[in-house]
């Protein structure tokens, strides 16, 4: 069902006549709304061969103490860093142009 993955818009006749814009709010299979931003950007970056450099040494770093880790331990041990290292390598990039 749609209520899975995204909260419905309740429907009651003023809805319906509203010109109110409605964005539903995706629930991403029960993950933390940082872990779904997460997903996003990762989507974005994907083609990006610097952030894969980036992204693969925070993994190899928090891989190398041997547990399991959830999404949000991804999120915060992984993505944190590796975005905070893109970022500054972007802001690099436009401080030399």
């Amino acid at each position: 069902m749609i209520s899975e993955f995204c909260q419905p818009r309740v429907y009651t006749p003023e809805v319906a006549t509203s010109n109110e814009k409605y964005s539903p709010e995706i629930m991403w299979f029960s993950m933390s709304r940082a872990a779904s931003n997460m997903l996003v950007w990762l989507f974005d970056l994907k083609d990006s061969a610097v952030f894969q450099q980036i992204w693969k040494a925070e993994l190899k770093r928090v891989s190398n103490k041997g547990n399991n880790v959830t999404i949000d331990e991804i999120e915060q041990n992984v993505w944190q860093p590796s975005k905070r290292v893109w970022d500054a390598f972007c802001r690099g990039l436009v401080s030399t142009c």
